[in-house]
C-alpha cells in the first residue's frame, strides 16, 4: 500500500425505462428519444464525474414488464442525496411513477494508473 488513505466511494444504481407513456398511464408507449439519454448521461458527467452503464435488464413493476438501463454512479457519501435528486427528476420527465434506487456501502475506489512494476507488460 502507498500510505495513502484512500476514500471509498458509494456506488449508487438507478434503472432508466427504455419506453415511458408521454401521454400518462393510459397513453402509447414509446421509446425515450436518444436525446433524453444524452442529456442525462451529460448532466451525470457534470455533477458527479462521470457514471458507468452496466447493461439492460427486464423486471416487472405491478404485473407491466419493463426493460431498464441500468446505470451506476459512485459517489462520496455525502453526495448520495444528490443522486436521489437526479434520479426523482429523470423519473419525473419520463411520468414514471416510482424510480428503482439502490445505494451499496462504500467499497469503490478510484486507482492512479501505475505502470511502475511493469508487472502486465514485461516481455515473455
Amino acid at each position: 500500500m502507498d500510505g495513502k488513505r484512500r476514500t471509498k466511494l458509494c456506488p449508487c444504481e438507478f434503472l432508466i425505462p427504455l419506453e415511458y407513456q408521454p401521454d400518462g398511464p393510459e397513453g402509447a408507449r414509446e421509446s425515450v428519444p436518444r436525446e433524453f439519454f444524452d442529456k442525462v448521461f451529460k448532466t451525470l458527467d457534470r455533477q458527479f464525474g462521470g457514471w458507468t452503464w452496466r447493461g439492460n435488464c427486464s423486471g416487472s413493476w405491478h404485473g407491466e414488464l419493463d426493460d431498464s438501463m441500468s446505470i451506476e454512479v459512485s459517489v462520496p457519501k455525502d453526495q448520495i442525496e444528490k443522486v436521489r435528486v437526479v434520479v426523482r427528476a429523470i423519473g419525473y420527465a419520463l411520468k414514471q411513477e416510482k424510480m428503482y434506487f439502490r445505494v451499496g456501502r462504500p467499497s469503490v475506489e478510484m486507482l492512479d494508473a501505475d505502470g511502475s512494476t511493469g508487472f502486465l507488460f514485461e516481455a515473455e
